[in-house]
């Protein structure tokens, strides 16, 4: 694994999802090039990997990269012991619904909201995977979340799912957070949250260069899928709603939200 790290603001710091250095292809080597090409200026990499992912690089990484920090999705750390339940219970009645209206009516004021609730919740220690995963609280509003959205879904599918894609969303936003003049971002999705995030939090100006669109190859996955297997239509229940979400609607909304909020962060998008 590349362990190049400094402390010093860069140029640019390019957000990368699933790619350069560690995985060969096109983007990939867009990447590499647009980096080759400007060597008069310095930039940092943000690396957004899956949990246990690739991590032995596929190019010789250009001088001018003074800061390399990886997220690996899903993975987070423990956090503070010794929080008291209250606090951990203040955070979620703040994010619970911004979290709902990521899914359902996405704005940046949602994130900025969540951004500020966990600012406010380090002052007591840093949140971590026990506070937001595994707490009576977060357990208190996954449960409230699925009644309200999702309850004719199995509870069991539903409960894995949320952790999956809650999980990727709170990593990216507990990640470190380079210094830089502005924040480029290849994708949408979850690099796209961080570029919002990067936004909210330093008035930097942001670019986004989609080189596919994000959304629709999600869209794609999602509705291919064999490992995702919604059981509504087993069900013996006589009555049918007019509109009922599925698993697949909670995975492809909150690819939409996700990206919604990046484009409304972005100043450039390419």
């Amino acid at each position: 694994m590349l362990k190049l790290t400094s402390n010093e603001e860069t140029d640019v710091c390019l957000v990368l999802e699933g790619t350069y250095p560690y995985i060969s292809g096109g983007v990939s080597s867009w990447a590499h090039n647009l980096i080759k090409a400007h060597n008069d200026l310095t930039f940092s990499l943000v690396l957004l990997l899956p949990p246990h992912g690739e991590t032995k690089p596929k190019y010789d990484v250009p001088k001018n990269v003074k800061n390399i920090d990886h997220i690996f999705l899903q993975e987070l750390k423990g956090g503070s012991h010794g929080i008291k339940g209250a606090v951990v219970e203040e955070l979620f009645s703040k994010i619970e619904m911004p979290l709902l209206n990521l899914q359902t009516n996405p704005k940046t004021k949602h994130l900025r909201t969540i951004m500020s609730a966990l600012e406010d919740f380090s002052k007591h220690g840093t949140p971590g995977h026990h506070h937001l995963l595994e707490s009576q609280q977060s357990w208190v509003t996954l449960t409230r979340m699925y009644n309200s959205t999702m309850g004719d879904t199995a509870f069991l599918d539903y409960f894995w799912t949320w952790r999956a894609l809650l999980g990727g969303f709170f990593s990216v936003l507990l990640a470190p957070l380079p210094k830089a003049r502005m924040y480029h971002a290849l994708c949408t999705g979850y690099a796209g949250v961080y570029l919002a995030r990067a936004n909210i939090a330093t008035g930097r100006p942001c670019l986004i260069t989609e080189h596919g669109i994000y959304t629709n190859e999600r869209r794609i996955e999602i509705a291919s899928a064999d490992w995702l297997d919604d059981q509504k239509e087993f069900t013996l229940n006589v009555t049918k709603k007019k509109y009922e979400r599925e698993l697949r609607d909670f995975w492809i909304d909150s690819f939409y939200g996700y990206s919604t909020v990046a484009y409304d962060a972005c100043d450039y998008l390419i």
